[in-house]
């Protein structure tokens, strides 16, 4: 593994585990099946993903030597039924687009080349992050009426009257309104 791949695994590694994914222990055993695979995730609580950090494969050998490692890893957890998904991410050089759909077959694949653009071509696999909401943005007809502070043409002030009494109050207004710029 050339340095560069393998600093792209570790901060993988690193963005994993930031994300609440852990690192499973050597050699994971799947029913009686021990595979000797060196690093593989679980996703964080209540997700049933488990990704594998792979270098890119420098030859046709390697890349054999992976995909049997990954068939094995597929087909333990098929016979003991598990839903996990596997996910495989390849770090380093992208490899042959022969290689990533062979794998594409059995798992998914994501292929991370650059440093720089780690977690964003790893953010598939992150639990979503929603900001907080806000109350200041709760009421938005409020909001709506504070913005124009009486200012507001007067058919937009019938509408942000009537919302007050529901959807068919407002739609019973815009129809009169329609009604009466049509007889007009």
């Amino acid at each position: 593994m050339s340095n560069t791949d393998s600093q792209l695994l570790s901060r993988v590694s690193e963005i994993l585990l930031s994300s609440k994914f852990y690192l499973v222990g050597r050699p994971l055993v799947i029913g009686e099946i021990p595979l000797d695979i060196e690093h593989v995730y679980v996703g964080p609580k209540n997700r049933v993903d488990l990704v594998v950090l792979l270098e890119s494969p420098r030859s046709s050998e390697d890349s054999l030597k992976q995909f049997w490692l990954i068939q094995r890893l597929v087909r333990a957890l098929d016979s003991v039924q598990s839903r996990r998904t596997i996910s495989v991410v390849f770090c380093g050089e992208s490899p042959k687009q022969s290689v990533i759909q062979k794998f594409q077959n059995i798992t998914r694949v994501l292929s991370v080349d650059e440093l720089s653009q780690a977690r964003k071509l790893v953010s598939p696999l992150l639990p979503l992050e929603i900001p907080a909401s806000s109350t200041e943005f709760s009421n938005g007809i409020d909001q709506i009426k504070k913005q124009y502070l009486g200012g507001a043409p007067e058919i937009l002030r019938l509408f942000l009257d009537s919302s007050r009494k529901g959807s068919s109050k407002v739609e019973l207004e815009y129809k009169d309104w329609i009604d009466s710029a049509l007889t007009n």
